[in-house]
């Protein structure tokens, strides 16, 4: 059976601190739709019906937000490369 050479991967920091700046991006999004959303609970009693499905609009599109951040691996942890780097 003839085999082939690996097929490697060129993996520079540059691609490694832009993908981690990504994510740090997502994470802060997050953080500032939640600090909005606990606002908005806190100064509002009476809510229409129409703020009341934004906020269950927003509370569905947070989930899955935090959901896609818990559940993305690092480009390391997909490579299979492990850092030294504290998280």
């Amino acid at each position: 059976m003839i085999r082939r050479t690996p097929t490697s991967i060129k993996l520079t920091p540059e691609d490694v601190l832009d993908y981690d700046d990504e994510k740090e991006k997502l994470k802060q999004q997050l953080q500032i739709q939640m600090q909005i959303q606990q606002q908005q609970q806190n100064s509002g009693g009476g809510l229409n019906s129409s703020s009341s499905y934004n906020q269950n609009f927003a509370n569905g599109s947070q989930d899955s937000i935090s959901h896609r951040i818990q559940n993305t691996k690092s480009k390391d942890e997909r490579l299979g490369v492990r850092s030294n780097r504290i998280p």
